[in-house]
């Protein structure tokens, strides 16, 4: 059957086809005048600055933010139409977003770049600029760059039947290292003895020994020998004043012991002299506390002879402090005091001959705008046989930065002084870093290491930093933690000659005993 359909009818319908045509088309080109133009990064480019004032390279993304009509990238700007955010965010994995890790800039300016402090090293790390709008984040194109440092990073853990403080790690032959320890039982804490582990450069252990001539002696440093190993041990009461020194032979074996005892209570320096020979700087307070006594002792063995090869009394200035503190060799020795209630720290010379050279003052107002506590850390002799300073100064419990500072051997003049915190903060005392130890490798750059964390967490990482023989800062290292609640102290870090890094120290996890604690070695190649 054949339809048919009226013109008149056929008329109104194309009619109302057009109309509706008109209306679809008024109300697309309505909603293009309406709707958001998304903002657009143009001329996005990495480039690497070196900053001034802390020496430490920076990473920037120079970055054009095209942005829709109306819209100003400055939050300053009272507007409704501005972006409450901009910055950087980065991953290890490719197409970040502000989920990963993110820097961001609320600069009032607007600055054509965004800075980031390089957070890790040699690995790719990938970057996106980022702007927020009404809460949406849009991003710019994705870049990489990969950074210098260290790589093929392994750790081991030996495990300590007793509880165990490192005192001093020192590299031997053959890639191999000795670990002093001080030990002592859960049941009986106020006794202590020594302990020796040496360990080759895969972290295994070759032999461990135990030294427990006098229970009250608490060993503090080790000294590596042509032939062994030499450990001083003190009395655990001061007032006693004894020192121990302990021989021990390449394998591990106790050959020798002497006990100085002549009116000597702390220990500033010792070395082995060319004939074999323990020299050995030490100093006895007096009871006014204002003056004392040095003597400088060689004692040779095996027969024990020990002989006082020089002698001086000092006034009016308190040698007090840690033997760990100090520093010896044949030119005299160097040690760290505190002055002005902890404000300043001191570092004075004596020569050979026991008499006063030089002191040098380390100020916490040169590590930021007010006063703060200082705390020396370690001192030691550069290739250069300067003396070398580890510090840190802290402002508030969690506010801190540590420092290296190096001083002329002859005339205690800073050569150059370099700061070490975790670039990831924002300002210098936005966190915590306490570096606890450092090295220098063969061309005389220095390598620090410790434990940082940041004024909003937690968290506690360890780090190495590394400064070039110049002083200038080259790279920063964190250490990956997979666990977030065990807490490891780094104690020692050493470099071989073939820019092979170790730490070592201890961990404890949370709520464990004290049997519990763990030796461990970290190791990466530079």
């Amino acid at each position: 059957m054949l339809i048919t359909v009226s013109p008149i009818y056929m008329k109104n319908y194309c009619g109302l086809v057009v109309a509706f045509a008109l209306m679809a088309a008024a109300s697309i080109f309505s909603c293009k005048k309406d709707k958001f133009r998304q903002p657009s990064a143009e001329n996005v480019r990495l480039s690497i600055d070196s900053l001034t004032m802390t020496q430490f390279y920076a990473l920037r993304i120079y970055v054009s933010w095209n942005m829709p009509d109306g819209y100003v990238l400055d939050p300053n700007v009272p507007t409704d139409k501005k972006a409450s955010e901009h910055g950087i965010c980065y991953n290890y994995t490719g197409n970040p977003t502000i989920s990963d890790f993110k820097k961001k800039e609320y600069a009032g300016n607007a600055p054509d770049y965004v800075s980031l402090y390089l957070p890790e090293s040699f690995r790719t790390i990938y970057f996106r600029v980022y702007v927020i709008i009404n809460d949406i984040p849009y991003y710019s194109s994705q870049k990489s760059i990969s950074t210098s440092g260290l790589r093929d990073p392994w750790e081991k853990e030996l495990i300590s039947g007793d509880f165990f403080d490192i005192r001093e790690v020192v590299y031997d032959d053959n890639y191999g290292f000795a670990i002093l320890g001080s030990v002592h039982t859960t049941d009986s804490p106020d006794s202590c003895w020594a302990r020796l582990i040496k360990v080759d450069g895969e972290g295994n252990i070759q032999w461990s020994k135990d030294y427990r001539d006098h229970s009250y002696y608490q060993p503090y440093q080790l000294l590596k020998t042509r032939d062994g190993y030499a450990i001083i041990s003190g009395r655990k009461d001061a007032a006693e004043g004894d020192i121990l020194i302990t021989k021990i032979n390449a394998s591990g074996v106790q050959v020798n012991r002497f006990v100085l005892d002549n009116a000597v209570n702390t220990l500033k320096g010792v070395y082995e002299n060319s004939g074999q020979q323990l020299v050995l700087y030490t100093t006895k307070q007096h009871k006014n506390e204002s003056s004392g006594a040095i003597w400088t002792w060689i004692l040779d063995w095996p027969d024990q002879a020990v002989g006082e090869i020089n002698y001086n009394v000092y006034d009016d200035f308190y040698q007090g402090g840690e033997a760990k503190k100090s520093i010896g060799n044949p030119e005299g020795w160097t040690c760290i005091r505190y002055i002005h209630i902890g404000s300043i720290l001191n570092v004075t010379h004596y020569g050979a001959d026991n008499h006063y050279k030089w002191n040098h003052e380390i100020e916490s107002n040169e590590f930021g705008p007010k006063s703060g506590t200082m705390a020396g850390v370690n001192i030691r002799l550069n290739i250069q046989k300067n003396p070398v300073v580890l510090t840190y100064a802290t402002f508030t419990p969690r506010r801190s930065i540590s420092s290296l500072a190096v001083l002329d051997a002859n005339t205690g003049r800073l050569l150059w002084q370099g700061f070490i915190y975790d670039p990831t903060f924002s300002i210098r005392s936005n966190g915590r870093t306490m570096a606890t130890d450092f090295c220098q490798d063969i061309d005389g750059n220095y390598y620090s290491t410790g434990t940082s964390q940041s004024v909003d967490s937690n968290r506690v990482s360890r780090f190495i930093f590394k400064h070039n023989a110049e002083g200038r800062a080259q790279w920063y290292y964190r250490v990956s933690e997979t666990d977030a609640i065990t807490r490891k102290n780094v104690h020692s870090i050493l470099i071989t000659p073939e820019k092979m890094i170790y730490l070592f120290g201890t961990q404890k996890p949370e709520g464990a005993s004290e049997a519990n604690t763990r030796l461990y070695i970290f190791r990466a190649k530079e």
